[in-house]
């Protein structure tokens, strides 16, 4: 089937101007490679993370979830990265109330089973508080969306029982603030 949808004219002359660009680069992760960002925010401090995957190094397979948080003018401040075993990514950032702290939602394999995972990181620092990982996936869920409550809870959505070839159709990836 072919479906056809109406274009809606765009007045490039009132878009929004990026106020400053930025490559990430390989040294802020080494030795993780061909990065992906998946989801960023701006922090109450006026910076942003960005999240995402890449890669262990050239030519591996092995996905790594990581995390950058820059300044508000998109200097670099720090970088973390899981350094698990295994493949992991990282799918969504939230800052938890109050300028606190920064949870993480993703997804590690463990072994040959896949869990869905949280990481809290330091907001000034990077540095990585705990993790856990939850629901044997057996490969088949994941979280990749997540809200913050001002009660101090959040609100995770993913895939449950569905093949990973659906997790195109539920996440698309790029989506950085």
């Amino acid at each position: 089937d072919v479906y056809t949808y109406p274009v809606k004219s765009v007045n490039l002359a009132s878009a929004y101007t990026p106020s400053f660009y930025v490559a990430l680069e390989g040294s802020q992760l080494a030795p993780v490679t061909d990065l992906h960002p998946v989801h960023g925010i701006q922090t109450s401090d006026g910076g942003y993370v960005l999240t995402g995957k890449g890669v262990e190094q050239d030519g591996s397979s092995i996905k790594e979830a990581w995390a950058v948080k820059l300044n508000s003018a998109g200097g670099f401040v720090w970088a973390w990265r899981s350094n698990i075993t295994g493949d992991d990514a990282a799918n969504a950032v939230v800052q938890l109330p109050g300028n606190g702290d920064l949870l993480i939602a993703g997804w590690r394999k463990l072994g040959s089973v896949g869990h869905r995972s949280l990481t809290k990181l330091a907001h000034a620092s990077g540095v990585e508080i705990w993790t856990g990982t939850f629901g044997d996936s057996a490969s088949s869920n994941g979280a990749w969306e997540m809200i913050c409550l001002t009660s101090d809870g959040v609100v995770l959505a993913g895939l449950h029982q569905k093949p990973s070839t659906s997790e195109m159709s539920f996440k698309s990836y790029g989506n950085v603030a």
